[in-house]
């Protein structure tokens, strides 16, 4: 008796822990999605503030940067209301993909030698 007891109330209580945590999900995807659509608006603001001209490599490489920042976050809200293996592997692919995409844009150009006087200096040995 007292086991089956135990049983149950174990049994209770992980159903209250999945539901809380399944609701604190849903929770934190709303609010995800709402950081995402305000961080969406911001970028479109930012496309029609800076005259054409103006747009050049490093604001195409910010611009870039920010557009997959939130393709990953979206994805990252359908892997938490989406519980599967493709989910998971669609934000792994985003997530690889965008950020090697961006650091080997923002290297090249971070030593665009003519551009960046910074790559042509030498470290030096002052220690003797």
């Amino acid at each position: 008796m007292q086991k089956e007891l135990n049983h149950k109330v174990r049994k209770c209580f992980n159903e209250g822990i999945y539901n809380v945590a399944r609701y604190t999900e849903i929770v934190l995807s709303i609010i995800i999605l709402i950081v995402i659509a305000l961080a969406g608006i911001r970028l479109i603001f930012t496309i029609t503030e800076i005259p054409i001209m103006d747009m050049d490599i490093d604001f195409f490489t910010t611009f870039l940067a920010n557009g997959l920042s939130l393709v990953v976050g979206v994805e990252f809200v359908k892997m938490l209301c989406r519980h599967s293996a493709q989910t998971v592997v669609e934000v792994l692919m985003f997530a690889t993909d965008g950020s090697g995409t961006y650091e080997t844009i923002t290297n090249t150009d971070r030593c665009d030698r003519d551009r960046n006087p910074v790559c042509h200096q030498k470290v030096s040995d002052d220690r003797g």
